[in-house]
């Protein structure tokens, strides 16, 4: 045993930057959004890097969130479904840009569609923020598909991944339940890509598995994998202050 803690010991000290940690799945929602045709992102990025799908997480997530935005749902600000003019997008925490996450399809909601068990890989380069007009305004909405549920994992993914995960184009698709495993990014050192059989998508895992008998604990959480080595690695994406976004981030699914 003391030759055994000697040696992961001296596997810390050699790769300092890469941590141990329980690769989890958490069972969530994908709604999606056309980030091409926003003023800005929380990110300053609209896309995420080559080899990925950009996203914003929802910022009342159980597991997922970077950080509760800022204000408070005022339905004053609200003109029927939609925001009133001038309305101001609340700030947001940007320690989560650049995380990248693989978006597993694993069924639909109410009308069904085709590509379960299909892959790709999302980087954050935006925030969902439950007290924005554009997103708290949706009544007619639920609340599990407009950020504004703090027991749903919700991912807005842009609108380019539908096809990746469903074998259709976006349009009049239902939207999608998931399973969002934590993933490194495309050119993390350590990183290497595997292909996925399903639509052509592209999956990012460690490269270097290590083993763990310990369970993973964890609320949402869809299915226990092996220990892996999360290689941790800077942000991809320039954090910028949203001042006077004038962007819609609601989901347009």
């Amino acid at each position: 045993m003391l030759a055994l803690f000697l040696a992961l010991a001296g596997l810390a000290a050699a790769h300092p930057a890469s941590v141990l940690n329980k690769r989890q799945s958490y069972v969530g929602i994908a709604t999606f959004n056309d980030y091409s045709a926003q003023g800005n992102t929380n990110c300053g990025a609209k896309s995420g890097e080559s080899g990925t799908y950009g996203a914003a997480a929802s910022d009342v997530s159980p597991n997922i969130s970077g950080g509760t935005c800022s204000g408070s749902m005022d339905l004053s600000e609200c003109n029927g479904q939609s925001p009133v003019a001038g309305w101001t997008h609340p700030s947001c925490p940007t320690s989560n840009c650049g995380t990248c996450y693989t978006v597993t399809h694993t069924g639909s909601i109410g009308s069904s569609i085709g590509g379960v068990g299909n892959t790709v890989t999302v980087q954050i380069i935006d925030a969902c923020a439950s007290t924005s007009p554009s997103n708290y305004c949706k009544t007619d909405m639920p609340s599990t598909q407009r950020c504004g549920d703090s027991g749903t994992n919700q991912l807005d993914i842009d609108t380019s991944a539908y096809m990746a995960l469903t074998g259709q184009a976006f349009g009049n698709g239902p939207t999608l339940n998931i399973a969002i495993s934590p993933s490194c990014c495309p050119g993390d050192p350590g990183c290497s890509a595997s292909t996925s059989s399903n639509a052509g998508s592209t999956s990012q895992t460690p490269a270097t598995p290590a083993s763990d008998p310990s369970p993973v604990s964890g609320g949402n959480v869809a299915t226990d994998e092996k220990v892996a080595e999360k290689v941790a690695a800077p942000s991809k994406v320039q954090a910028v202050a949203p001042a006077d976004d004038d962007s819609d981030p609601c989901p347009e699914l």
